[in-house]
């Protein structure tokens, strides 16, 4: 298959513009820090020994450290699996014309109940819709984006460059997104 020429991005920019690479990372880093501070905890505290052993206590945080293995194990798999499907089609993949059908901005508002001035935080969710034709049938899908759709260059009723693998043609990457050159 015809690879795209850009080289291909390396783990930082992978992180920053793939939302299931960051929470894969971020659930790998918080499985790690859980389980070696339950680990922490439950080893013994040097000097006299208190008058009550709290075994319960020390069960629960052994238990907490496995949890915590578990949860990263968990981060990993997930962020193997999806950095080496991306790096896969960025590498085999078929570059194809899409069309952007529509950038929808959806604004979440929440307001700071422990604050006594009542902070609002704002945030903010995009998508794109794209539709396009790869393996002789016509497709549409809607992606979530990192950021907003002006940064990689969308813009809704114009075209735009995707790059899909023959093996999964309903998950096309955006290849400004990827790639970043738009």
């Amino acid at each position: 298959m015809n690879a795209p020429s850009a080289p291909l991005p390396g783990l930082l920019k992978l992180y920053h513009n793939d939302l299931m690479i960051r929470r894969g990372l971020s659930m790998l880093g918080f499985g790690i820090i859980v389980a070696a501070g339950m680990y922490w905890v439950s080893r013994p505290v040097p000097g006299p020994k208190p008058p009550i052993d709290n075994s319960f206590d020390v069960a629960l945080a052994k238990v907490g450290s496995i949890g915590g293995i578990v949860l990263a194990g968990v981060g990993l798999l997930i962020f193997l699996g999806r950095f080496r499907r991306v790096r896969q089609i960025l590498r085999e993949g078929v570059p194809v014309k899409g069309m952007v059908d529509d950038i929808e901005v959806i604004t979440t508002t929440t307001k700071d109940k422990d604050s006594a001035i009542g902070t609002r935080h704002t945030r903010r969710s995009y998508y794109v819709t794209l539709s396009y034709e790869a393996i002789g049938q016509q497709w549409t899908v809607r992606q979530k984006l990192p950021n907003s759709g002006f940064v990689f260059g969308l813009v809704k009723g114009q075209p735009t460059d995707l790059i899909v693998h023959e093996w999964m043609p309903e998950k096309p990457l955006i290849r400004s997104v990827y790639l970043g050159s738009f």
